[in-house]
């Protein structure tokens, strides 16, 4: 697999892999109802959604409309974050003690994120 590019022209077509959101949502979905779960949360973010559409509230809502005619029982989809940049949802979640440690941001596998990948920098950034 090719290495990420740095953020800039082009970055986002060398991560873009299509219908990716969609592809989790209907298996979370899925497991959801198996398990008895009412909802699937994601984590999209605003600063995602300027690059990559099905990271936008738009798209939640249109996954979860079409979530309405997937099941036997109805499970709802909902983005929570969608609102926020990555800085906003590291503030938030320092001020409700979540261990932002255990969060993994990176493209590549690993025992620790390569630190130069797109996704890395805009972490690192939001984390300043």
């Amino acid at each position: 697999m090719p290495e990420p590019e740095a953020p800039g022209a082009g970055s986002a077509a060398a991560v873009w892999v299509p219908g990716r959101n969609l592809v989790f949502i209907a298996i979370a979905a899925a497991w959801a109802e198996k398990l008895g779960a009412a909802e699937v949360v994601t984590g999209f973010n605003a600063e995602e959604a300027a690059t990559f559409p099905d990271n936008s509230r738009e798209f939640a809502a249109a996954a979860d409309r079409a979530l309405e005619f997937s099941a036997l029982r109805r499970v709802r989809l909902s983005a929570p974050l969608a609102g926020l940049d990555k800085a906003a949802i590291v503030r938030l979640g320092r001020e409700l003690g979540a261990p932002l440690e255990l969060a993994w941001s990176c493209y590549r596998g690993g025992e620790h994120p390569c630190g130069r990948c797109e996704s890395c920098r805009r972490r690192s950034a939001a984390e300043k």
